[in-house]
Formats: structure tokens, sequence, C-alpha cells
């Protein structure tokens, strides 16, 4: 979450004073701002600026509603003038920081955040801006430094404290994070996002009971929570509590009907609780929205053998290892149902395809051996595949080599 400011200034630090029609109208746009009336906000800006050409901070002012409209362009425009007419106005520079991040130009907007903080270095939204731009350049340690330099500017703060705990999180620090997310649940008992965050934390310490509660409560303040309804489900599924876990993946599903990880999800429940043509079926959702997910093919191809449909499972097997072909757990699965099949040149193939990829996998030229012996390959073929089992540490393989090869 990124903030703009608001700093009314004396004409001691302004480039000019402004007249009161011009005051009045910077007045009111701020006022229109906080209530989240962008256009009218730019509207009276716009007037204010019409009656005083350097009037700072309706530029400023204006900026920041551009902003809030997603018209970066504008704002950017807005605060560049802001900056042209008084260069130690240290919120414009923020503000324009905020513009380049949505640009996605963290490093720009990094130094702009520096500027204000040279400007004005209890400049809180500063530090809280350049701490999200560090966060998303991955500079977790330096994010924590400028959460935490908010924090020491304004205690209460419970944005500050919640960003860092994601980015503590970023760095597996759980607990650290988990303390944050406290905090600012502390400072705002009604943030969803803090309630979500805390379990999501929580899940990744394996207190799956903890993080139950505290996504019920964020489900609580937001019904169409999705993501928390998708953490919770993984949490029930960790307590084994499947039907649970079926319904919220269901309803993450009904909140984002193209939201591949639900069905996915909803489909590895159905498969382990055995309800294989569920699975299926949710299988099938997820790849008409990927379908170059190989791990759903694999995943789908294994419920389709539970239910003895080997020609549908070799098919998903087959297209798995299209769309990922190193995934050599497949060749193997593939292999067994070709046996189980006496589709011995089948298994060879998937056997062979092992080889390739992994040629020192002893089970591999050990089980290409015995599949060639089924079939009556000619028996130097089959001896040159178990003296390389034998040589990779296949067990089995020294005693074959002396029944079939001396």
């Amino acid at each position: 979450m990124k903030r703009t400011a608001f700093i009314i200034l004396g004409c001691i630090l302004m480039a000019s004073c402004k007249n009161e029609g011009s005051k009045e109208l910077d007045d009111s746009g701020t006022a229109k701002y906080d209530k989240q009336d962008y256009k009218g906000a730019i509207a009276d800006f716009s007037k204010a600026i019409d009656a005083d050409a350097n009037d700072t901070e309706a530029y400023n002012g204006r900026g920041n509603a551009k902003y809030e409209m997603q018209d970066l362009s504008g704002a950017l425009a807005d605060f560049n003038k802001a900056i042209e007419i008084n260069s130690k106005y240290a919120d414009a520079y923020d503000g324009r920081g905020l513009v380049k991040m949505a640009q996605h130009n963290d490093t720009d907007a990094i130094a702009d955040y520096n500027k204000a903080i040279e400007l004005d270095t209890k400049h809180e939204d500063a530090y809280y801006n350049r701490g999200g731009a560090k966060a998303d350049l991955k500079d977790y340690k330096g994010a924590i430094e400028d959460f935490t330099k908010a924090i020491a500017l304004d205690p209460k703060d419970a944005a500050a404290y919640s960003d860092r705990g994601v980015a503590k999180e970023s760095t597996e620090d759980y607990n650290g994070a988990i303390d944050d997310y406290s905090k600012a649940i502390e400072i705002s008992p009604r943030d969803a996002e803090s309630y979500y965050n805390r379990g999501n934390a929580k899940f990744e310490t394996d207190d799956y009971k903890g993080a139950v509660a505290d996504l019920d409560k964020a489900i609580e303040l937001n019904n169409d929570y999705e993501e928390a309804y998708m953490v919770r489900g993984h949490a029930k599924s960790k307590l084994h509590d499947f039907k649970g876990a079926v319904a919220d993946f269901s309803k993450a599903i009904s909140t984002d009907p193209k939201d591949e990880d639900a069905y996915v999800s909803l489909g590895n429940t159905h498969l382990a609780t055995g309800d294989y043509k569920s699975a299926i079926s949710d299988y099938s959702r997820a790849l008409e929205i990927n379908p170059r997910n190989a791990h759903v093919y694999y995943n789908r191809g294994t419920a389709r053998y539970k239910l003895e449909d080997y020609t549908g499972a070799l098919a998903d097997y087959a297209r798995t290892v299209r769309v990922n072909p190193k995934l050599i757990s497949v060749y193997y699965e593939s292999a067994r149902l070709h046996i189980q099949l006496q589709d011995y040149k089948g298994a060879i193939n998937d056997y062979t395809k092992i080889i390739e990829q992994k040629p020192t996998d002893a089970d591999a030229y050990y089980n290409r051996a015995m599949q060639n012996k089924l079939l009556g390959g000619n028996r130097e073929g089959v001896c040159s595949d178990l003296n390389m089992a034998q040589q990779l540490g296949n067990m089995n393989a020294l005693k074959k080599i002396k029944e079939l090869c001396h």
C-alpha cells in the first residue's frame, strides 16, 4: 500500500504566497480528496492553478488526485510542475515517486524518495513509500529499515507494521512477521489484510489451527476475500478437514471462476479423498484456463488410472511430457501402466526417455533390460543394460547377469 501526503506549507517555504481565493480552492480540493471525490478535487485544484499559476500546493494536490484516478502521465506532469516552481517541495518528490512506482520504475522512485527525505528527514510517508519500492526490488533488508523508520516517526502506523511484516515474511522471518501483523491488528483491529497476512505466516510455521482462526477473522471482515479462502482451504487440508477444504476452494472459485489454482487445489483435495471423478472434472477446468500446466495433466492421469481408465491415463501422461519433457517421474508411471497393459515396447520407450535425461538412473537400465527380455530382445542389448545397471548400483542386476549373460 502506498500513500500520498498533503502538508500545508507557509510562505517562507513556498516560491510565492498564494491569494485567498487560491487558498480556499486548495482547502476545498483537499477536503474532496480526503472524501475520495477525486474528480471534484481535480476541478478545485485546477481552478486554484487558474487563479495562481505558481500554486505548488494545487499542482501537488491535483497530482495526487490524478494518481488515484490512474492518470499517471497527468500526475507526473503536475508533480514535475510543482518541483519546477519549488525545488525544495518534499511532498512533490514523494508524489512523483509514487507515480514512478506505478510505472514500474522503482529505482527512479527511490531517487525521488531520497530527495524528499533529504529535504525533510521526518517525512514518514517518504520512508514508508521508499520501503515499498525497495521491497518491489527484493531489497527486503532495506525495506525493513525504511518501514522501521516510518514506525519510529509514527508508532501508530498500522500499514507500516503490516508491510514490514510482509518484508520479514519474504526473508522467511515468520515469527518476526507474525509480531508485526499482531501489532498492526492491535492498532487497526478491522483490517482484514493483516489477519490474512498473519494467518499465512502461521501456515508457514505449521500452526494450522492458528492460521484457520486468523483467516476466519479475515473472511468475517471481507466475505469475498478469495486469497483467504485459498489459504484456509490449504490449512484445513493439513488438519485433514477435507470437507472444509473443499468448501473453501469452492468458495474461492465462486469468487473468481478463472482461478486456476483454486481448481487445482480442489482437484488435489478430491484426489486425496478418493473422489476421482470430481478430481478429473476439477483438473479439466484448470486446464481450460491454462492448458500448459504439466502437473495438472499428470494428476488427472493419476485420477484416471485410479478409475482404471488406462487409455485416458496414458493420454494424460503423454500430454504431461509434451508440455514438460523433463518430468522423469511421469515416464515411470507411464512405463508401469504400459507393463500392466503388457505393452512392453511402450515401457521400453519410457525407460529410454528416462535414460536420455538421466544416464545414471540404474533402475531405468535394469527395467529396460527386463522388458527387452520379455520381448525376446537380443542378448547383447539386454546384457549391456544389465551391466550398466550393476555398475550404477542396482542390487538385482548382478543376479540377472549371472542368469542371462554367462
